[in-house]
């Protein structure tokens, strides 16, 4: 092996042990359920063993370093989009911490193993997080990024009754939309509302519903002095009963929890805003890349927070995981398309033009990284990854 390289990644490695063993502690220390210790000694077994001496690390070729790190990659992954099942509050945001850690250390020494670079191995450079609990979330269907909804996850015993407060939801806020649009309130009011209550009338993700609700009650206040009373009342009624409904929803209950931890700045804010119009700037330019759902559902989430200096936690971190989200998928787009590239003889001209306006899309996407929170840390990555992914082209 290479000497930098070697002394490099042996330096990222130990590292990692490092933090492997704090996880460890912070898991008994909150007495996290066996089979996650379980998961993370298996996950880690590989790399502590080429760990044991400088000598086996030496000996060990870049291959089984890899096969190591990839392994306690996924164990980690798999530990941190689980844990919201079982723990909350102060305990929850120190792993999800030192999971970032984890995972960001390995895509950084994952980036310096030659091994890699020869194989073509791109993929390997970033561990995404897989699509989290969001407004919306995203997939690839025929190459192309679109809108993939989650279904609710509300107990079984409640589904039942949560079905029947939702028609009765609706038919309330059809009811108040056609008032609305009979009144003489502004027509940009009038179209927010109707959004809303389609949004409702539609189903599906609760977290993309409550955040809605979060955004119409904003609307409401701007608008306080021109709604009349009786409505004003019947709108307020429907918005408390929007928020009991998605009360009951474990993805509502684990984001509710996550953005309460946060503590965003209405710098944040600004930050997020100007990365979503950045991608759907990017997603218009190539519209060959998604369903133009795709840029029209994160323009609607965009416009949800109506002033940065008074936005929600909850509404600023339903854009970042839409953005976190998108950025996921189109990591998947751009490495999908780069192995097409690699795969084709003649490195057909349309693989490398999906190439290039599929790394425009995550570029875009990447500079959320600036917001403060632990788990964009793999983020940090992706330009260095298409930089390496683009090179490969040109070789």
């Amino acid at each position: 092996m290479e000497v930098d390289k070697t002394r490099s990644v042996f330096t990222k490695c130990f590292e990692i042990v490092n933090r492997l063993s704090e996880m460890e502690q912070k898991l008994q220390q909150y007495h996290t359920p066996n089979k996650y210790l379980k998961s993370l000694e298996d996950g880690s077994r590989p790399l502590l063993s080429i760990m044991g001496t400088s000598r086996t690390f030496i000996e060990a070729d870049w291959f089984e370093i890899s096969n190591a790190l990839s392994n306690l990659q996924g164990a980690t992954i798999s530990i941190r989009t689980s844990l919201s099942d079982v723990m909350s509050g102060s305990a929850y945001a120190e792993i999800l911490e030192l999971t970032g850690d984890v995972i960001y250390s390995i895509s950084e020494a994952l980036a310096d193993i030659p091994w890699l670079d020869e194989q073509n191995d791109i993929g390997g450079m970033v561990a995404t997080p897989g699509q989290l609990p969001a407004p919306t979330q995203f997939a690839l269907r025929n190459g192309r990024l679109v809108v993939a909804q989650p279904s609710n996850q509300i107990e079984p015993e409640r589904i039942g009754a949560a079905e029947v407060a939702l028609k009765q939801l609706l038919r309330q806020a059809k009811r108040l939309a056609e008032d609305i649009d009979n009144s003489n309130l502004e027509l940009r009011f009038r179209a927010e509302f109707n959004e809303f209550a389609q949004l409702l009338g539609e189903g599906g993700n609760p977290v993309a519903i409550g955040l809605a609700a979060l955004s119409q009650k904003a609307v409401c206040e701007a608008y306080q002095a021109e709604i009349p009373d009786i409505l004003g009342t019947q709108i307020t009624a429907l918005l408390i009963g929007v928020g009991m409904y998605v009360a009951q929803d474990r993805q509502w209950q684990a984001f509710s929890e996550q953005a309460a931890l946060a503590e965003f700045t209405p710098q944040v804010a600004r930050d997020a805003i100007a990365t979503a119009d950045a991608v759907e700037a990017a997603l218009k330019q190539y519209p060959e890349l998604a369903d133009p759902e795709v840029p029209a559902t994160i323009k609607l989430i965009r416009e949800w927070i109506h002033d940065p200096r008074g936005a929600s936690n909850r509404l600023v971190l339903g854009l970042v995981r839409t953005l976190e989200n998108l950025a996921t998928a189109a990591w998947e787009q751009f490495t999908s398309l780069l192995g097409a590239v690699a795969a084709s003889a003649r490195k057909q001209v349309a693989f490398v033009g999906g190439a290039i306006a599929a790394a425009a899309v995550l570029h875009a996407a990447a500079g959320l990284f600036h917001v403060p929170m632990p788990e964009l840390g793999w983020m940090k990555m992706i330009p260095k990854a298409i930089e390496a992914g683009l090179s490969k082209i040109g070789d």
